[in-house]
């Protein structure tokens, strides 16, 4: 991370700029308007990224602790449905496994 002052609506902001560039780049499904990247390939990507991106960072059992913690809120919050609690918990997990092939590199 970049300095201590770097917070986590900082990092949500920049996946999300990021999972926009790669939109672009590679084509997958994205939305329109406040939920352009919200239970579509877009959703699915920022999750899998986000998680690859902060276990790469730190380390594993950081980035499934923000995850879980993201996913919890959710629940809390927004009463997120089950299908798209599980659809997240999925991608994250992909991406923490994402970051385990890249460090066996």
């Amino acid at each position: 991370m970049k300095s201590s002052k770097y917070n986590f609506k900082e990092y949500n902001n920049e996946i999300y700029a990021k999972t926009k560039k790669y939109q672009k780049i590679y084509g997958f499904e994205i939305g329109t308007g406040s939920h352009d990247a919200w239970n579509n390939e877009a959703d699915a990507f920022k999750h899998t990224f986000m998680q690859a991106d902060l276990a790469l960072k730190s380390t594993v059992g950081l980035s499934k602790l923000a995850g879980d913690i993201h996913e919890w809120q959710g629940d809390k919050n927004n009463h997120q449905p089950a299908g798209e609690k599980n659809m997240d918990l999925w991608n994250n997990e992909i991406g923490r496994e994402i970051s385990k092939e890249i460090r066996s590199l």
